[in-house]
Parts: structure tokens; C-alpha cells; sequence
């Protein structure tokens, strides 16, 4: 995609009546940031024959996701986001292909494939899985808030954090 200065100023003459070359600027930035992570999205695909499945992704926070079949909707994909403390979203898509082009749009835009698996050994990540089951029991009325955050102190004893 290729769109030119004088594109940009004409957008900004409508807009505003004339030409600012700082939003010429930011808009350069914008569509070289599009163009970015259009060759990213059609790399990975190409690379994966457009099922990117098992792909993983990180964005500037340190927030990660990778790219799975969704087992509760057969046929579809799912993003699961995730850190180093544990899984913290999922988004459910039709196609990976689709998965990959919205995490790639969240600033999802660096490969690091094998996250997961370094994650899921350390402390932190269990921890943060043992106290998931606790908020869903405390959402589910089965624990108190007050016996949530006491089980969640012992956890993070038994972990040493």
C-alpha cells in the first residue's frame, strides 16, 4: 500500500485548510507502522500456510499471546494472552489467520516462540495459576474474598515470593 505525501497533505487540507507538515509526518509514521505489520502478518502466514497455529507473540509490555485451536468452539482459533505471572485473556476467531491480524493490530509484533513453555516452569507462573482457581472459586461463591486472599498469601509462601 502505497500512499503518497501529497495524498497526506491533501487529506490534511481537508481536514484543517492546510498543510502541517508534523501531522504529514505522524501519518508517514502511522502507514509505515501498517506496512510493518501488513509484512509481518504476511510473512507468518506464508510461513504457516495461513494457519498460524502454535505462533507467539509479544508486544512492548512484556504481555504475550500465542495462536491455539479453541476447544470449546471446534473448527475455530484462539488467542490466549499470557505473562509471566500466568494466562490473563483469550479471544475466540474464526480462522488463525484472523487471530494472528488482531494480536498483530493489539502490537503483538515480536516472535517468541517458546514463551509458553519457559513461563509454565517458573514460580511466578504457577502461583498465578494456582490463584486463578481461587478467583474462579471466589467468583463462583464457593470461597469467601476474605478465605481468597489468605489462600493466595500461602501461595505465594509455598513459591517463595
Amino acid at each position: 500500500m502505497e500512499i503518497s505525501r501529497e495524498s497526506i497533505n491533501v487529506l490534511h487540507d481537508i481536514l484543517f485548510g492546510e498543510t502541517d507538515m508534523e501531522f504529514v509526518k505522524e501519518i508517514e509514521s502511522v502507514i509505515g507502522l501498517m506496512e510493518e505489520r501488513l509484512k509481518l502478518v504476511e510473512a507468518i502466514g506464508k510461513e504457516t500456510n495461513e494457519v498460524p497455529l502454535g505462533i507467539e507473540l509479544k508486544n512492548i509490555d512484556e504481555q504475550y499471546a500465542i495462536i491455539v485451536e479453541d476447544t470449546h468452539e471446534v473448527g475455530k482459533a484462539r488467542a490466549v494472552y499470557f505473562d509471566c505471572n500466568g494466562f490473563f485473556g483469550h479471544s475466540t476467531h474464526s480462522y488463525a489467520i484472523d487471530v494472528l491480524k488482531e494480536l498483530v493490530s493489539e502490537g503483538f509484533v515480536a516472535r517468541c516462540d517458546g514463551a509458553l513453555e519457559d513461563f509454565s516452569r517458573s514460580p511466578r507462573w504457577m502461583a498465578g495459576n494456582e490463584k486463578l482457581g481461587l478467583i474462579a472459586s471466589y467468583n463462583a461463591h464457593r470461597i469467601t474474598l476474605k478465605q481468597m486472599t489468605d489462600e493466595a498469601k500461602q501461595i505465594n509462601q509455598r513459591y517463595g515470593l
